[in-house]
């Protein structure tokens, strides 16, 4: 990110400086704003209801088009952090299952892992 930022401030300033190089000023200045824009609000995020993310039926939990095994599900974290929530499966998926949502579902969500995972250890 930062690298992004610093290489659209050198364009810019690169385009001030040459008359050959002022398209890339433009581009640089284009991408400030924009990098401006995801450093502030981050990467797209986007809270959603995990329930209609994450669902167990037939044995088969299901984390959007993900399926696994209800019986291989060992851990699963459920937190929060800065006012959202977090579940994550760091040990299936290779750990890269995750979703973040509105932040007052986590104690209805860890019910209903409780529920329905009843082997499942939930980290906090």
């Amino acid at each position: 990110m930062w690298v992004l930022a610093l290489l659209a401030i050198t364009l810019l300033v690169a385009g001030f400086v040459r008359d050959d190089y002022r398209l890339w000023g433009a581009a640089g200045l284009i991408n400030v704003p924009l990098l401006w824009h995801r450093y502030r609000y981050g990467m797209g995020e986007q809270l959603v209801n995990p329930f209609e993310h994450i669902k167990v039926e037939e044995e088969l939990l299901s984390v959007g088009e993900a399926l696994f095994p209800v019986h291989e599900i060992r851990k699963v974290v459920i937190d929060t952090c800065d006012d959202k929530g977090l579940f994550q499966l760091p040990y299936n998926g290779g750990g890269q299952i995750s979703l973040v949502f509105d932040s007052h579902y986590v104690d209805d969500l860890k019910t209903y892992i409780k529920r329905t995972i009843p082997d499942a250890q939930i980290i906090t």
